[in-house]
């Protein structure tokens, strides 16, 4: 369907919407369910952009819940997904409604990207957009249709111009206090639930004195000396409790879920990404997704893709990779797997604040 029909239908079926609620709003303050942004009756409006794309999504479940979603790269059982979403007992449910157990075939850590295979044949592949999405594109709709038989579909709109994200290093998870010149470390102050330092058994008022070996007398050198490495490493470190000194071992964790607990606006998100930064270029849109709906595409009022859903980062913005990030990484996964090769990324940036 082209866009200007699209745009037409669209423009059509809001305001058919609108006057038939606004009897409604006349008597109440608040709109009916139907008639918000992700209601039944705004999304109805968006359906024949994607109807026929629905096929190349897949759910990634663990148990009972899902995970993550999918996107069907080649027919011959290739999917990408949001890698650190993974989980070992992940299952590959398609539309139909066929359960896989995956294989990881290649990995782009830089990006958070997994490439999953199964033994699967004749999937329906994704189609990309050849044509960027970028700079002047803000207020352009966007549509994610989630997976499944039943599968319904959010829409937002591009809310910001693409940009590169920076990378952080790891993070243990704890607020910083006093440097103590007698013990020549910096104590504790606050541990976050669920963190690297809550799974290595740190406690209030413990003081950190050395990383891996090196001595950290100061918050400045404690933080260099964590987020010199990059989340999902193991750090030893040498804590002193009271007046007995204990060794540790910590595996680092993503500073945006782990801090969340510290950070008011993300208190008010709901359920958001542990990773959300340090992507080479992202599209902003603000489609309400939760953390398990990152993976699938993102399209356009034509139908094409013009990304892939990577983070939620708060209540109102959602990172999706562009298509043309996308493909070429891919195409650099499928290229290895191919040759028996392995394709895997690492880097990290330094924290600049003494929270750890």
């Amino acid at each position: 369907m082209g866009r200007q029909l699209m745009r037409v239908m669209l423009i059509a079926g809001l305001l058919a919407g609108a006057v038939a609620v606004a009897p409604a709003i006349a008597q109440s303050d608040a709109l009916a369910r139907s008639e918000r942004v992700s209601g039944s009756a705004v999304t109805r409006v968006f359906e024949p952009a994607v109807k026929d794309q629905r096929a190349c999504i897949v759910s990634l479940r663990s148990g009972r819940d899902t995970v993550a979603f999918g996107t069907i790269v080649a027919p011959d059982g290739l999917i990408v997904t949001k890698a650190s979403e993974l989980k070992d007992d992940v299952v590959v449910e398609t539309r139909e409604g066929r359960s896989y157990t995956p294989k990881v075939v290649g990995t782009d850590a830089d990006n958070d990207l997994a490439l999953l295979k199964i033994d699967a044949e004749n999937l329906t592949p994704v189609k990309w957009s050849d044509a960027p999405v970028g700079t002047g594109d803000i207020g352009r709709w966007v549509i994610t249709p989630s997976a499944g038989r039943r599968s319904k579909l959010k829409v937002g709109v591009i809310s910001a111009n693409r940009r590169a994200i920076e990378k952080s290093g790891g993070v243990l998870g704890v607020r910083l206090g006093r440097e103590d010149a007698k013990v020549q470390g910096v104590r504790v102050v606050g541990v976050a639930p669920n963190s690297a330092a809550a799974a290595a058994h740190i406690m209030e008022n413990d003081a950190i004195t050395h990383v891996n070996g090196e001595a950290t007398p100061q918050r400045e050198t404690l933080v260099k000396a964590v987020s010199a490495h990059a989340p999902g490493e193991t750090v030893k470190l040498t804590v002193l409790r009271g007046e007995k000194t204990i060794e540790l071992e910590a595996k680092l964790g993503y500073r945006h879920g782990t801090f969340a607990i510290w950070d008011r606006n993300l208190q008010l998100s709901g359920r958001i990404s542990n990773r959300a930064f340090g992507f080479d270029a992202i599209l902003q849109h603000d489609t309400t997704l939760g953390p398990d709906e990152m993976g699938g595409p993102l399209y356009d009022l034509d139908g094409n893709a013009v990304g892939l859903n990577i983070a939620r980062v708060d209540r109102s913005e959602t990172f999706a990779l562009p298509a043309d990030v996308i493909r070429p990484i891919v195409d650099r996964l499928i290229a290895a797997m191919k040759t028996g090769g392995k394709t895997e990324a690492v880097s990290t940036e330094k924290a600049k604040d003494t929270t750890q």
